[in-house]
């Protein structure tokens, strides 16, 4: 599981059960950690260098692939999604790094090739989905909220 740290969604965890955008894809939003939902698992595997890909293990989308959609919106963000695999390779990658920022440490997820490289994963207010849900974009902003703590199945990420 993907969790946030810091900024509005801090706590929450990214889910793929999401509203269809396509027969072969699913929108990605935030939410409390809820034990039924089995979109919130992803598993992340290696593929080359700076290269992981996030496939969900499970629910409507089991099989997907983490990837951004083609468009930019006018402030340049992108929204992220799950979509059918294989998809283009290089849209799949995306680099993981841990790092510090304003005193919290996580993870940063970047996406390392092709379209929208360069772009990191976040959810923010700027992009509210309900009243506490956030839509998971990607962005080139370096103040955006950006980190994330992987989560796995030995941790407990209620309460965390």
């Amino acid at each position: 599981m993907l969790k946030k740290v810091g900024g509005a969604a801090d706590g929450q965890i990214l889910t793929s059960t999401s509203e269809e955008r396509n027969s072969g894809s699913y929108w990605v939003h935030t939410q409390t950690y809820n034990a039924n939902d089995q979109g919130q698992y992803f598993q992340i595997t290696e593929n080359g260098e700076d290269c992981y890909k996030l496939t969900v293990l499970h629910g409507t989308s089991s099989g997907r692939r983490l990837v951004v959609h083609s468009s930019d919106r006018e402030n340049g963000d992108s929204r992220a999604l799950v979509h059918n695999t294989p998809h283009r390779d290089e849209d799949e990658c995306w680099a993981i790094n841990k790092i510090e920022k304003n005193g919290l440490n996580g993870y940063t997820f970047t996406k390392s090739q092709s379209r929208h490289a360069g772009k990191s994963l976040i959810a923010t207010s700027d992009y509210p989905r309900d009243g506490d849900t956030y839509w998971a974009d990607v962005t080139e902003r370096q103040d955006m909220d950006n980190l994330w703590d992987i989560v796995t199945d030995t941790d407990t990420p209620a309460g965390n």
